[in-house]
Order: C-alpha cells, then sequence, then structure tokens
C-alpha cells in the first residue's frame, strides 16, 4: 500500500503444514513493514513479524528488524540498525532462544570523488541459544564489535583495502562461570586489474586473542572477474584458517579454495 510518495506498507501473512510421519507441524505467520524515504535524505524501513508453531512444542516467536539511513551531508551518512528476535515454548513459558543486535555507525562516500570510500560501525550482539539438544542449557554469547575500513583507488590498475576490528566476547553456558576474551582482526589487502575484467587480489590477514597471548596470520589470493558492472566473481585460495568477518566465533576451519559472489552498486 502506497500511502504516501514517502510511505509505503506491506501486510503479510502465511500459513503452512508438515506432514513426516511421525511428526505433524503447523505454522501461522503474520507480518508487516513499512519504509519511508525524503528529498532530505532520511531512509526507515521496519519489518515485523509474529510465528506460531503447533507440533511435538507449541512455539511463538517475535521478530523485528529496523534500518535508519540518514544524511549528515552529501558525502557522511549515519547508520542504524537494530534486530530483536526471540521464541519462547508456549507448554513451559521458557524462552529457547534470544537474538538481540544493535548497530551505529558512519559511512564516508564521497559523491564527486569515488577514490575513497570508509565506514565505521559498532556492534553488540546478544545470541541466546540451546546449548544441548534437550534445551535445557542456554548458551549465552554476547560481542561488542569495533570495526573501520575503507578502499582507496591507487590509480586504475591498483586498489588497496584495509579493515581493522577489535572484538570483545562474553560468554556463559548455563550456570558456569562468565568466559571473557579479546581478540583483534587486522586486513590488507591490494587489488589489481590485469586486464580487462580480470582481476588479482592478494591479501594478508592477522587474528591476535589477548587472553591465550597468541596471533595467527597468513596470505590469502584470489582471482576476479567483473561479469557486469554490479556482479564480481572471485575464485582463490586461503592460506589462514580465519575468517575475516569479526563477527565469526571461529573453529579455524575455512583454510582452503573458496568461490566469492559479490554484488556491487
Amino acid at each position: 500500500w502506497e500511502m504516501t510518495p514517502d510511505f509505503k506498507f506491506v501486510l503479510s501473512g502465511e500459513r503452512s503444514a508438515v506432514d513426516s510421519g511421525s511428526t505433524k507441524t503447523s505454522r501461522t505467520a503474520v507480518g508487516g513493514s513499512f519504509t519511508y524515504s525524503n528529498a532530505s535524505g532520511l531512509k526507515i524501513s521496519s519489518r515485523n513479524e509474529v510465528r506460531r508453531e503447533d507440533g511435538d512444542r507449541e512455539r511463538i516467536q517475535y521478530f523485528t528488524i529496523n534500518q535508519m539511513d540518514l544524511k549528515l551531508t552529501p558525502d557522511l551518512t549515519m547508520l542504524a540498525k537494530i534486530r530483536n528476535s526471540k521464541t519462547e515454548n508456549r507448554e513451559t513459558d521458557a524462552t529457547e532462544a534470544h537474538l538481540e543486535e544493535e548497530s551505529i555507525g558512519l559511512a564516508y562516500r564521497p559523491v564527486h570523488n569515488d577514490r575513497f570510500n570508509a565506514i565505521g560501525r559498532y556492534t553488540r550482539l546478544i545470541d541466546q541459544r540451546p546449548a544441548s539438544i534437550a534445551g535445557t542449557t542456554l548458551d549465552e554469547v554476547q560481542l561488542d564489535v569495533f570495526s573501520v575500513e575503507g578502499v582507496y583507488e591507487i590509480s586504475r590498475r591498483y586498489q588497496w583495502f584495509a579493515k581493522l576490528a577489535t572484538r570483545l566476547q562474553k560468554q556463559q553456558i548455563g550456570n558456569s562461570p562468565l568466559a571473557r576474551s579479546r581478540s583483534y582482526l587486522g586486513i590488507q589487502r591490494l587489488n589489481v586489474n590485469l586486464w580487462r575484467a580480470l582481476g588479482l587480489g592478494v591479501e594478508y590477514r592477522v587474528l591476535a586473542q589477548r587472553e591465550a597471548d597468541d596471533a595467527r596470520q597468513g596470505w590469502l589470493s584470489e582471482f576476479t572477474w567483473d561479469v557486469t558492472k554490479y556482479l564480481r566473481i572471485g575464485i582463490g585460495y586461503n592460506f589462514t584458517d580465519f575468517s575475516d568477518n569479526e563477527f565469526s566465533t571461529n573453529d579455524y576451519s575455512v583454510y582452503g579454495p573458496f568461490i566469492r559472489i559479490q554484488g556491487r552498486y
């Protein structure tokens, strides 16, 4: 429903049933979302949904996703995001899972000179989920993440990318003592245009953990192909065993070949 040229509203519903032989499950969902934008540079979007599940257990789940972009200047944008999700067991009134995320950041994207772009962001993420199949013990992880990254066009053939992030993690399983850790991630990458739409990326990564007093580091290489102006495909090899995602609770198993697909705008 386009209420005004700036405001749009969507209402949706869903009903489904699954019969696997041993169990029968039905789900009902009702959701609503809206988007608002104006000429002054303010964009707001919100999506909300309630789901009810009947089967071996009766559950109800709520979730909301809210995002705001505000143009402070033509080149500087403030970003804010709030996500919240909760799953409750209606028979026991127990919370089976809970996700909470708040994020705020600043993005520098020049209008007249696209040579340098950067974004800085702070995010708090709380993730509570069952630590066992029985679901009687909850595992709660809280992450406070600061990150800054930027890209600089050295010339038409060469591009430099850098990322720095620090993460404070708190984790508690059931009634066990609270465990704290602090990690640091640093990435330096050089992209080279080899010929027309073909490119090469060489990346150096460092991941340090304060409490363990250790650091992992190594290289990553990637060949890229710009299929269109908005799509890039890459194939490469990761010589390290950790992820470049500052939110990842690494199990150090990402070593080896990979394929990457990127959408650009």
